[in-house]
């Protein structure tokens, strides 16, 4: 009886330790990147992917733009103001509503390349159509 219960240690030993020396070394697990549109703005995103993949070639990188609005609630947002946009500005206020929150707002930027400026500089985030990408 425990002999049974024992027998497999052993391997179960060896696999165990295979495995966490492949952790080590960045062969195993997973990799979550978080990063909003304007990640292309900053050349160390791309950089830091090209730099993982050269180290670790063999391991597959899936990387999803994924955040809900909810986690965005406790930002500011940089919006254009109401008069130079009233579509943008009211549909923006209308989602973060609809996720359940009225959005703390920045002083508005006159343009949308200054608001992809200013989400840059990680002063905020903002909203932004699908064309803007």
């Amino acid at each position: 009886m425990f002999y049974q219960a024992v027998k497999d240690l052993p391997t179960a030993a060896q696999h165990a330790l295979r495995m966490s020396q492949r952790a080590a070394k960045g062969l195993s697990g997973s990799l979550h990147l978080g990063f909003t549109g304007t990640a292309a703005l900053n050349p160390k995103i791309p950089d830091s992917i090209k730099a993982f993949q050269a180290v670790y070639p063999e391991v597959e990188l899936v990387i999803k733009e994924a955040i809900t609005l909810q986690k965005l609630a406790a930002s500011s947002f940089i919006m254009t103001a109401r008069e130079d946009a009233i579509s943008l500005h009211d549909t923006v206020l209308e989602k973060c509503r609809i996720a359940g929150f009225d959005p703390s707002i920045s002083p508005a930027a006159p343009q949308v390349a200054s608001i992809l400026s200013l989400v840059a500089a990680n002063l905020g985030v903002s909203l932004l159509p699908d064309a803007m990408r």
